[in-house]
């Protein structure tokens, strides 16, 4: 088939091919609700998660550590070293669109053969050997895939997907960072403040002893009393080793997150009471989709997970394999002429056709993918799911826990007036020492399970925060760049 007619007979393949093998990607049809359980107010646009982190939190020493950990912390490389390898794959795929060149030089043996020469007496003929010798070849090569069946398009579109899917995992993996260190973050701080209330029940107590051993002294109290009073005192001094060594594990908790070795983490020296962000409007469940990078990470993953039925599709029948390869160089017996360009030439071009009429490795490798897909669809599908019973979960633990601590600020001033009283009965004879460590007992409880129902109302926003996938959009790590608000503590 001469040139014009091979080129012709291309370009009509591919005007009948316009369509690449396999199913274009759309989005799932999802059964999003209008409004999320446990929402307080009606549906609008506005999100917490709109807020950045650092103005959603407003500590000025958890603001330097999450932006450490940001810098510093060794899951967030690894999911941008999963991002480059991503990106070096998808240009890995757009490489097929181009033509493969190469080029080649190679030796091969000639071996010695006879020749006949006239000989000495004019009609006879002697014969000659010529030695053994080699032959050289170089030249250029070119193989090209013509894509009129979309393997190839197909082949790339899966490696961008994969590399999105890999973008919005690593802005996973910022929003998952940025929650664990605010949550551990908070546990620092409050049992900061449980250290701080135990070391001044500590100081109460010892003074109740000493009151106790002078009443003793005074034939007034009963060595009863006294050890009444040293047990106690030391119920209280055993919480503070137990308070201690949760300080230490929250603080190499966060060393780790930072990317340093464990060690002790700068905050301010009084644990003042944090204050919570004012009630935020949640948002709209459909906002969930664009927003929760685990979403989109899902999502890319099914659409790289569609385009690859098109690839598995366009190996087998009826979709030919087209190449369009072309061969040129030069043949010599002399390397240096053949350096020289002094050669004998050859040339050859022309389109090849790999044709699979029986696959059944590749009618296989279609039905894999298409299962593929189909995990793919499902695990988008559980994603969604998953975001909206957390968002629920968040909500009804903060709706919990605000009645929680009403009533345990309640319980704390109640039992603070408890103990001022019954002390003031004891010393003046009316009450017995018992009922003394009974309100010294209540009142400490109150104390502490105040500041844990607090933890739990600043860890449950940081989890409605996450949930609704505050913290991870462009304009936010983009601005996780610029100078932003001072820190007092690292990052």
């Amino acid at each position: 088939m001469s040139a014009p007619r091979a080129l012709a007979c291309l370009a009509a393949l591919g005007l009948l091919s316009a369509c690449a093998a396999g199913p274009d990607y759309k989005r799932p049809d999802v059964n999003v609700p209008t409004s999320y359980r446990g929402q307080a107010g009606p549906p609008e646009a506005k999100s917490l998660a709109d807020l950045p982190w650092w103005e959603l939190y407003k500590d000025p020493a958890l603001t330097g550590l999450i932006r450490t950990a940001l810098a510093q912390n060794l899951d967030l490389k690894l999911a941008v070293a999963r991002v480059e390898e991503a990106r070096a794959r998808a240009r890995a795929a757009n490489a097929d669109f181009f033509p493969s060149v190469s080029g080649t030089l190679s030796t091969s043996p000639q071996p010695g053969s006879a020749a006949a020469v006239p000989g000495s007496v004019p009609g006879t003929v002697d014969f000659q050997y010529l030695p053994s010798g080699s032959s050289y070849s170089g030249g250029a090569s070119l193989s090209w895939e013509l894509d009129f069946f979309g393997r190839v398009r197909r082949s790339s579109q899966a490696a961008r997907a994969d590399l999105l899917a890999s973008e919005e995992g690593r802005r996973a993996a910022v929003s998952s960072l940025v929650s664990q260190v605010a949550s551990t973050y908070f546990q620092l701080r409050i049992l900061d403040a449980q250290r701080e209330i135990t070391l001044r029940t500590i100081e109460s107590d010892e003074a109740s002893l000493k009151l106790v051993r002078a009443q003793m002294r005074g034939g007034i109290a009963s060595a009863t009393e006294e050890q009444q009073a040293l047990g106690q005192l030391a119920s209280v001094r055993a919480q503070l080793p137990v308070i201690d060594h949760q300080i230490a594990q929250a603080e190499n908790q966060i060393s780790v997150l930072l990317g340093q070795n464990p060690g002790p983490v700068a905050r301010p020296e009084k644990a003042e009471e944090m204050p919570v962000p004012p009630d935020v409007p949640e948002g709209l469940p459909s906002q969930l989709l664009e927003r929760r990078p685990d979403i989109r990470q899902a999502e890319e993953q099914l659409a790289a997970a569609t385009a690859r039925i098109g690839v598995a599709k366009a190996l087998t029948f009826p979709f030919p394999k087209i190449l369009l390869t072309a061969l040129a160089g030069a043949v010599s017996s002399s390397l240096s002429e053949l350096l020289k360009g002094n050669g004998a030439s050859f040339n050859s071009w022309g389109p090849g056709v790999t044709w699979p009429l029986l696959d059944l490795k590749g009618q296989a490798n279609v039905g894999v993918a298409e299962a593929q897909a189909k995990q793919a669809a499902l695990t988008y599908r559980s994603a969604i799911l998953t975001s909206l019973r957390e968002v629920a979960d968040s909500l009804s633990n903060l709706q919990t826990v605000r009645a929680q601590i009403e009533a345990e600020g309640v319980r704390a001033k109640a039992g603070e007036e408890y103990a001022r009283l019954t002390n003031l009965r004891y010393q003046g004879g009316v009450s017995s020492y018992l009922e003394v460590l009974d309100a010294q007992r209540q009142y400490y409880s109150s104390q502490i399970d105040y500041q844990s129902a607090r933890l739990t109302q600043l860890q449950g926003l940081v989890q409605l925060y996450k949930a609704l996938g505050g913290g991870w959009s462009e304009a936010i790590q983009e601005s996780t760049a610029q100078p932003g608000p001072s820190a007092g503590a690292t990052h």
